[in-house]
């Protein structure tokens, strides 16, 4: 296919037309036009094969095509036809069809035939979001829901280009961020942003813990789009569940409307086998089915929200930067004490730039509260990890038992700080530091490496990265970009970490990034040297009084201090790139 940058070709596209349509050959195929994708291997034993390329193509769909809701595949393995459904979290496989075999080549030509029956919905596509091709531009409806009823009333039309943001992986909330207006003739100077997208969710709609549109208003309501400070917040325009069509009959965009009948065989083959590591699902059967609802069942909703920024890459400086990560912490305190809402996900996506005239400084603007939660609500029974693993705090990656806190979004943010003061903040940095590395062959540094391997791989090398102030100056803050811009930004870091990991007004229990074992009171050399020649020591449980001390807790129960700390080092580092700039 042309539409892609990858070099791949593919074994055989399906196509839809009209019934209207003569039958046609195709010289050039491109990912948008694909109906479904086809991986051809010659003999049986290459199934897996066949599904792993199978995967990696159909990543592209969702890249091109920006109404796909799911999508469809295909295996020719030897004479065995399998057709492939891709939901948001797994890909399922149907039977084996011998094309060998009449009733093998009766069930494949019956499948095809369903397909051109059946509705739009089912073949994945949403009908909500069309392309309009004298107009050139998509046609958005985003739903909006009747307050004084609380039901769904006609959906608000938008017009959008292609999307800022597309879904370019093949699981997840497969989300796509649009540049919008409610004027068709303003599609060039839109003024709202649309976020479309399938996060996780209860089945219980009006209940939902994790409602976004729900949070979002809330925050507009509480706080409006700007205060008396000049601080920005995401206010809601409309927003709701995506309405689809199921057997004739309107319903919620749901993974129901997508699985079907086969939904409870599907939820009940996952919880049995050995996809449980995936789902976290418990012993206890309830735990077990309601974690199923909160990781398996997603819901597809759609999101305007106004003002409209522009992502980080477009920053010049690191000043800007210091001032808009200011702008979005203060921000941040501020939603957690009048809402209590608290974000647990910055990251580079999640917070935009907002810029009025060139008398004003550049401003910020946390979006994005996909993962957030109400704070003092009751928690899933096993933790879980929400985040980008790049930017996700410690004990975010190890799933640790200690109740996430804002302390976990500061962490992130001196995260953000590592990861653009090592690649730059702004393009002609980037390009820069790309020439500079280019032909030299390199290890790659610590921050780069936050981006690969497991979960379980960037926590041991963040622990090993922040251990000591020493080896966050080696393995990171040597890395970034010399200049006396990054200079501050250096100095942002070295604050940031110390008071987050090493602050002196703390107790030592609350350093470090590593479980230790600390003794419970005091002794002297001789008195323990005494306790361990004694005969008692062999019998004792804990004869030289040790105590398990893990410092994310212990600074957990000090996270308002030690954020109110970084707050200030983040205002005077922000006014001071004013004035510089």
């Amino acid at each position: 296919p042309s539409d892609s940058d990858e070099d791949i070709r593919i074994d055989t596209i399906f196509v839809s037309r009209t019934d209207s349509s003569d039958a046609e050959s195709l010289e050039r195929v491109e990912y948008r036009d694909a109906f479904a994708l086809t991986e051809i291997k010659a003999s049986t034993q290459s199934l897996s094969d066949a599904y792993k390329q199978l995967l990696r193509y159909t990543r592209q769909i969702y890249a091109t095509q920006h109404n796909r809701r799911f999508a469809w595949g295909f295996v020719l393995c030897g004479t065995i036809a399998k057709v492939v459904l891709f939901s948001h979290d797994l890909a399922i496989a149907s039977a084996g069809m011998d094309l060998a075999e009449s009733d093998g080549r009766t069930a494949f030509i019956k499948l095809l035939v369903d397909f051109s029956y059946c509705e739009e919905e089912k073949l994945g596509y949403d009908p909500t979001v069309t392309w309009d091709a004298q107009l050139n531009c998509w046609i958005i409806e985003c739903p909006q829901l009747d307050d004084a009823a609380s039901k769904p009333k006609r959906p608000m039309i938008y017009y959008a280009r292609d999307p800022e943001i597309p879904a370019d992986r093949l699981f997840g909330r497969h989300t796509r961020g649009f540049l919008a207006s409610l004027d068709y003739k303003k599609v060039d100077t839109p003024d709202t942003f649309i976020k479309d997208a399938w996060p996780h969710s209860s089945r219980d709609a009006e209940h939902d813990p994790r409602d976004e549109i729900e949070m979002a208003r809330e925050i507009g309501d509480t706080l409006g789009q700007q205060d008396d400070n000049g601080l920005l917040y995401v206010n809601v325009r409309h927003g709701g569940i995506v309405q689809c069509r199921r057997n004739a009959t309107l319903c919620n965009d749901d993974t129901d409307a997508i699985l079907g009948d086969i939904v409870d065989d599907v939820a009940a083959g996952v919880r049995n086998s050995k996809l449980d590591a995936l789902l976290e699902s418990d012993e206890d059967e309830a735990a077990e089915k309601g974690t199923y609802d909160l990781v398996f069942f997603r819901t597809h909703k759609r999101i305007a929200t106004v003002p409209v920024g522009q992502p980080l890459t477009t920053l010049t400086s690191p000043y800007e930067l210091m001032i808009v990560l200011a702008d979005v912490m203060q921000a941040h305190a501020n939603i957690l004490e009048n809402c209590q809402i608290l974000h647990r996900d910055l990251s580079t996506n999640n917070i935009l730039c907002v810029r009025g005239d060139n008398s004003k400084p550049v401003r910020g603007l946390l979006i994005d509260f996909d993962c957030a939660i109400r704070v003092g609500e009751e928690r899933v029974r096993r933790p879980e990890r929400t985040g980008t693993p790049p930017f996700m705090s410690i004990s975010n990656l190890t799933k640790s038992n200690v109740e996430r806190s804002e302390l976990d979004d500061w962490e992130s943010a001196l995260y953000i700080v590592c990861w653009l003061g090592v690649h730059g903040v702004s393009e002609e940095d980037r390009d820069a530091r790309a020439e500079r590395i280019k032909d030299q062959p390199r290890e790659l540094c610590a921050v780069e490496k936050w981006g690969l391997g497991t979960f379980e791989d960037v926590a041991v090398l963040k622990k090993g990265d922040l251990a000591t102030e020493v080896t966050f100056e080696e393995n990171i803050l040597q890395y970034f970009i010399p200049g006396d811009a990054y200079d501050e930004l250096k100095g942002l870091a070295r604050r940031m970490h110390a008071i987050l990991f090493f602050n002196p007004l703390l107790d030592e229990s609350c350093h470090g990034t590593a479980r230790r074992y600390e003794r419970s009171s005091r002794q002297s050399p001789a008195e323990r040297m005494k306790l361990l020649l004694s005969e008692k020591i062999v019998n004792a449980k804990n004869p030289l009084k040790v105590t398990k001390i893990d410092p994310f807790e212990m600074r957990y129960n000090q996270r308002h201090e030690i954020s109110e700390y970084l707050l200030v080092v983040m205002n005077n580092m922000a006014s001071l790139s004013k004035e510089l700039l």
